[in-house]
């Protein structure tokens, strides 16, 4: 019977986009930055999170998971050059894990990229969140050289999103 009822409350989580300054924003990145710290050998500075301000000066999205009004996961596109974003601060609720919330959250992060015009998603993680490693390479990732200058960084990844789901938002066209 509780796998009936875990089966149940999956089919109730809902996706969806709000404002990286938001209390919800704030309280998944506060506990995923404590998870951090408690998991990282060499602990976890909060300054090393992505700040509000700098998502929506990139035009980024922050994205949550919620079930029963809860937002028990969250996950960040952030532009990172033509074509290209990278995904940070995927995080799951651990009461929450081993349901496929993660898998389904990255799903909507790449869609949310391809809908915006990417053609790559990068990712970095640490050798300690073994299962984040797992969950890139079976969802299609690719090791690649390092990037960026993340200290917490040991695996870099990326993916070939294809084409955009439909054309990237682009200012509109003057003239004849």
């Amino acid at each position: 019977m509780e796998e009936v009822d875990g089966r149940a409350a999956v089919s109730r989580e809902t996706i969806g986009e709000v404002d990286p300054a938001s209390d919800e924003a704030r309280r998944c990145l506060a506990a995923y930055g404590a998870e951090l710290d408690a998991r990282f050998p060499e602990g976890f500075d909060p300054a090393d999170l992505v700040a509000p301000s700098e998502l929506r000066a990139e035009g980024g999205a922050f994205l949550v998971v919620r079930a029963a009004g809860w937002a028990i996961a969250c996950g960040i596109v952030r532009p990172q050059a033509p074509g290209t974003v990278e995904l940070k601060h995927l995080w799951v609720d651990p009461g929450h894990r081993g349901r496929g919330v993660a898998r389904r959250l990255l799903g909507a992060l790449e869609d949310w990229a391809r809908d915006h015009g990417a053609r790559e998603a990068r990712l970095d993680t640490h050798a300690t969140l073994r299962e984040a490693v797992g969950l890139y390479r079976t969802s299609g990732y690719r090791e690649v050289p390092a990037y960026g200058n993340n200290p917490h960084a040991h695996h870099w990844f990326a993916k070939d999103l294809g084409a955009p789901r439909r054309p990237a938002r682009t200012a509109p066209r003057r003239g004849p």
